[in-house]
C-alpha cells in the first residue's frame, strides 16, 4: 500500500474510532459528527438532499436510524465496527479515488467454480480488480467455515458477508467472528416452520451472537402464506430485541402465492423507508441494487456455495 492510502486509512480509521466512542456519551452530537463525515466522503455520490434526510433521521432519537446506529455501538464489538467501517470507507467511498466519475452499468464477470481450498486464491485474485466486499452465500457454506476463516483473516481490509444456517452457531464460532473482526453475518430463518415458531427457532443463535457481540442480522425467504409472517411488526420487534440490525427479504423461486409475497416484500420495503416504528435496516435485492449503483468504487463478489462446488461471480463499477 502506497503512503498516501496509508495515511487516508489512518485518518479514516482514527476517526471511525472517535465516533464509535463518541456516540456512547453523546449520541446526537457524535451522530451528526459521523453524518457529516459521511457527507464529506460521499458528496459525489448522494447529492445534499439524501444527505439532508440523512441528517434529519440522525437528529431524532425516534428515528430507524438512529435507533439502528445506537443500538450497533452499544451491541457489536468495536473493533469490528471499527474494521468494517474502516474498510467500506476506505475502498468504496468516491472521494477516496484519483478521479471521481459517475457509474455506468456495473460490470459483471463469472468466474469458474472454485474449490473451498482454492478460496483465498480467488480473494485474492479478484481484489486485483478492485473489489474488497465479499458475499459468501448458498446453499450451506460454513461447513467450509476453516477456508472461509483463513480467507477472512488474509484479507483483512476486505468486508464478508456471510450467510449461515441456525445450527451452525455456536460460542467457538461467535469468537472466530469476534477474532477474525471482518465478518457481517446473516442466520437464515426457517421459514417452512410454524409462524409462532419462526422467531423462537433462532433465538438460541442470536442469544450466542448477541452476547458474544458480533455484527449480525437475518435473511428470511418469502415463498409462502405463513413465511410472510416474517414481515410483521410483531417479528421485526422481536428480531431487533435478539440483537439483529438488519434483515435480508427475498422472493422463493418455488413457492405458494409468488404474487402475494412480492406484494408483502414490497410493502415492508416502501414502509420501512417512511416509518419511524422499523427499529432495523430493512433489505430486499430491490433495495439493494439501489445502494449499490450508488457506489462509482469498489464491486461485489458473490461466492455461492451449491451442491457442484463453489461459484464465483462479482462485478466492478465500470465507468463511461
Amino acid at each position: 500500500m502506497e503512503f498516501d492510502a496509508v495515511m487516508k486509512r489512518a485518518a479514516i480509521s482514527a476517526t471511525v474510532d472517535l465516533s464509535l466512542h463518541g456516540i456512547v456519551t453523546d449520541p446526537r452530537r457524535s451522530m451528526k459528527n459521523a453524518v457529516d463525515l459521511f457527507s464529506y466522503l460521499t458528496e459525489d455520490i448522494f447529492g445534499e438532499s439524501i444527505i439532508s434526510k440523512v441528517r434529519q433521521e440522525a437528529k431524532n432519537p425516534r428515528s430507524c436510524f438512529y435507533r439502528m446506529i445506537t443500538s450497533m455501538v452499544q451491541n457489536v464489538d468495536h473493533s469490528i465496527l471499527k474494521e468494517i467501517g474502516t474498510n467500506m470507507c476506505f475502498n468504496r467511498a468516491a472521494v477516496l479515488t484519483d478521479q471521481v466519475q459517475e457509474p455506468e452499468a456495473a460490470e459483471r464477470k463469472n468466474l469458474w467454480r472454485i474449490s473451498p481450498e482454492n478460496l483465498c486464491e480467488a480473494v485474492e485474485f479478484i481484489k486485483k480488480e478492485g473489489v474488497y466486499f465479499f458475499v459468501i452465500c448458498g446453499l450451506h457454506p460454513l461447513r467450509y467455515q476453516d477456508k472461509i476463516f483463513e480467507a477472512c483473516r488474509k484479507n483483512h481490509d476486505c468486508v464478508f458477508y456471510i450467510t449461515s444456517e441456525g445450527c451452525d452457531i455456536s460460542d467457538s464460532l461467535a469468537q472466530k467472528i469476534i477474532e477474525t473482526g471482518n465478518i457481517i453475518l446473516s442466520v437464515r430463518i426457517n421459514t417452512f416452520a410454524d409462524p409462532e415458531k419462526m422467531a423462537e427457532g433462532c433465538g438460541r443463535s442470536f442469544h450466542i451472537l448477541k452476547s458474544r457481540k458480533c455484527l449480525f442480522g437475518y435473511i428470511a425467504e418469502i415463498g409462502s402464506p405463513a413465511a410472510k409472517s416474517c414481515c410483521s411488526d410483531g417479528f421485526i420487534n422481536c428480531m431487533a430485541n435478539y440483537g439483529c440490525l438488519f434483515g435480508w427479504y427475498y422472493i422463493s423461486k418455488a413457492g405458494q402465492k409468488i404474487d402475494s409475497c412480492r406484494l408483502a416484500v414490497s410493502k415492508l420495503m416502501n414502509s420501512s423507508l417512511t416509518s419511524r416504528s422499523k427499529p432495523l435496516l430493512l433489505l430486499s435485492p430491490e433495495t439493494d441494487r439501489m445502494i449499490l449503483k450508488r457506489f462509482v468504487t469498489g464491486g461485489r463478489c458473490y461466492l455461492i456455495d451449491s451442491s457442484q462446488g463453489i461459484r464465483c461471480r462479482y462485478c466492478t463499477q465500470k465507468a463511461r
